[in-house]
């Protein structure tokens, strides 16, 4: 059972946090940035935003699985 609530915790964490990306990712393509410099940033921010995501998925994958 305790297997079982650390995936269902790992699930959710990601669930959340790819809906934060793509809300940012919609935001950005309803309302593009104005400046090349503010557009680099916004675009740069988002990536960051999904190299988080896959480290915190592989994280989770070691935690709930005891792997690496």
């Amino acid at each position: 059972m305790k297997n079982n609530e650390k995936t269902g915790a790992a699930a959710y964490s990601l669930i959340n946090a790819l809906e934060h990306l793509l809300a940012d990712t919609n935001r950005l393509v309803v309302w593009p940035p104005n400046a090349k410099s503010s557009a680099i940033d916004e675009y740069q921010a988002l990536i960051d935003q999904a190299e988080r995501i896959t480290l915190k998925a592989k994280d989770l994958k070691h935690e709930v699985t005891g792997r690496f």
